[in-house]
């Protein structure tokens, strides 16, 4: 798997020249926020403020745009760089809107205008909300009009994501095959061979103290170290077929951590279904 770090124009987010002599680049994405987190490490020097993209040749495609918030340097020869995507700030300013009757998907846009942070794609969402939020974030507000939107009978197929510079309600994609490559050569299924597995069962989530065994909805969330790529992230749905494991359903990916050296790309990810005992 072969990437190319760009540094980008703050305004127009369009590449401006790549970045030389990546030693090693990490990333993670976690579906209960709204970001992206980063560090990478380089021999050319970079300044904070500055924004990146990492790009995907093999896919052709933009992984992710984010700025640089955090450099540190340990010694002559390298800097270390931290920061994250745009989503990082609809975290930090709080805002005070009122909505009347609002369309939802209308709401999360107005939302956006207020907090001054740039929008790009939202599902249109018909039902209507009636909310003041006063000195709410705009993810905690984004993350209440979406649940409520789920609650009025909305799909809950949609996920908040920042990864191209813009705050975005995207749908889960599906992608049954998910891959990783060793040497930069020989391609294998990401899921067919994981180098360590995590499994857990839970009822954490119920709500009512007397729901019977029929009734309790079982949290299953399984956690995986493989060998993948950029496609192995936040928002994807794939079907696991492993008997070693005895993992057999269509799961979603709810978080992910990206180790790239090389060409090589190790992956921690973790999956999530819900089942009934």
């Amino acid at each position: 798997m072969s990437y190319i770090v760009y540094k980008i124009d703050s305004k127009t987010l369009k590449r401006k020249a790549a970045i030389e002599k990546i030693l090693s680049f990490n990333w993670q994405d976690d579906i209960n926020n709204v970001f992206v987190y980063f560090d990478f490490e380089t021999k050319e020097e970079l300044m904070c403020g500055d924004w990146i993209e990492l790009f995907n040749q093999d896919n052709n495609e933009s992984v992710f745009v984010g700025r640089i918030t955090k450099i540190t340097q340990s010694n002559e020869e390298s800097f270390k760089y931290f920061g994250y995507d745009l989503g990082f700030y609809s975290g930090k300013e709080e805002i005070t809107i009122q909505f009347r009757n609002a369309k939802i998907s209308t709401a999360m846009i107005d939302a956006c205008k207020k907090a001054q942070l740039p929008y790009g794609s939202f599902p249109q969402i018909d039902f209507t909300v009636t909310k003041i939020y006063r000195k709410e974030t705009l993810q905690k507000i984004l993350k209440d009009l979406y649940r409520t939107a789920v609650d009025k009978g909305f799909e809950d197929e949609f996920y908040f994501d920042c990864k191209n510079g813009k705050i975005n309600l995207l749908q889960y994609k599906e992608n049954y095959d998910l891959r990783g490559y060793i040497a930069n050569l020989y391609s294998i299924k990401s899921f067919e061979y994981i180098k360590a597995f995590a499994k857990t069962s839970s009822i954490e989530d119920m709500k009512n103290y007397n729901e019977t065994i029929n009734e309790l909805k079982t949290t299953e969330e399984n956690s995986f170290s493989l060998i993948g790529d950029n496609q192995l992230q936040t928002g994807t749905t794939t079907t696991i077929d492993n008997n070693k494991i005895n993992i057999k359903d269509k799961y979603k990916i709810i978080s992910s951590k990206h180790s790239i050296k090389g060409a090589i790309e190790n992956v921690q990810v973790s999956i999530k279904k819900f089942i009934k005992q």
